[in-house]
């Protein structure tokens, strides 16, 4: 076997570099979301979400109670989020990343369909009640599990899975038809909601595999591209300028400022743990872990404003929560 004096030590040497540069890339482009790894675990992840998640739900009900201005309260709250970010930015205790040009129009989808989300809820809310929400929401579970396997290459869920989730909305059904009855003044909005939220989960997952950002950037845009847009909704909706002349008029107590601001700090944890939580788990996943948060809450709320409760609704949630349980030992991934 005959060796090509010609080339030198050097051009082999260029060449290895070459061959790692490639390398890289072809990494990059593949499988971006590798890089970019939190070194949270996902149980960590989830408590962390299920904790903040349950604790604004919670007080955003309370706040609205006396502040019903939740576009106003909205905005705050990815104000505070995005100022927290920014300052951290600032005095470089975290970096923020800018995602590739030719992906940064798939990650503006996620805020896109965020507020979309965030408005069909509100609006489903107007005509119909929290525990027939629960219900759609739950529905909206089983498609993310079926788009989960059809449209993210996941395996299809197995009979036990799709048999636990399908528990999980006929609980929440049983807790509507003991307590409230099932109201559905306005299918068009509930049904956008289901849409919303089905294709929100499906979509902000798709991205975050693919569009290589650190968790914190991932937040910061998201909420930075969001506010804008609720800020606008607020104006445009008459909220701002109504709570505006109420807080003028001193007409709110001193402990409502106290929530609004807890609120926007925990709101903040949220938007956070819910991105490390797409990370580490699938679409599915993440979206029984938003019904768990949302069961737990329901629960709460009902003893937190002493709410005549029938023991066979109450059983119908903890249908909904074991199933949730049992769903994580089988598949949390």
């Amino acid at each position: 076997m005959e060796v090509d004096s010609s080339r030198s030590p050097n051009s082999k040497e260029t060449e290895k570099v070459s061959v790692e540069v490639h390398s890289v890339q072809h990494d990059i482009t593949s499988e971006p979301s590798a890089i970019v790894k939190s070194s949270f675990s996902p149980f960590l992840a989830i408590m962390f979400f299920v904790t903040t998640s349950v604790i604004t739900l919670i007080l955003n009900l309370v706040i609205l109670y006396s502040f019903p201005f939740p576009t106003v309260l909205f905005s705050l709250q990815l104000f505070i989020s995005t100022s927290v970010l920014f300052l951290l930015k600032q005095v470089d205790i975290l970096s923020v990343d800018l995602p590739p040009r030719k992906q940064i129009i798939l990650f503006f989808g996620i805020f896109l369909l965020f507020l979309s989300n965030l408005y069909t809820q509100h609006k489903a809310l107007v005509d119909s009640n929290f525990g027939t929400l629960l219900v759609y929401e739950t529905c909206a579970t089983l498609i993310v599990a079926y788009g989960d396997s059809r449209l993210l290459g996941k395996e299809f869920p197995s009979m036990r899975v799709i048999l636990l989730l399908l528990l999980i909305t006929v609980g929440a059904i049983i807790f509507d038809s003991y307590n409230s009855e099932l109201v559905v003044n306005s299918f068009i909005w509930l049904a956008l909601y289901l849409t919303t939220r089905s294709v929100s989960v499906l979509y902000t997952k798709y991205v975050v595999d693919r569009v290589p950002m650190t968790t914190l950037s991932r937040s910061f845009y998201n909420n930075t591209f969001a506010l804008p847009f609720m800020f606008f909704i607020s104006i445009a909706s008459g909220e701002l300028i109504i709570s505006t002349e109420m807080i003028q008029r001193n007409q709110f107590p001193p402990s409502t400022y106290l929530m609004i601001m807890l609120s926007c700090f925990i709101a903040f944890g949220v938007n956070y743990s819910g991105f490390l939580c797409r990370e580490a788990l699938s679409a599915t996943s993440f979206a029984v872990t938003e019904n768990f948060s949302q069961i737990i809450a329901v629960v709460i709320n009902t003893r937190l404003w002493d709410n005549p409760t029938h023991v066979n609704g109450l059983l119908g949630l903890v249908l909904s929560a074991a199933c949730c349980l049992f769903y994580s030992n089988y598949t949390w991934f």
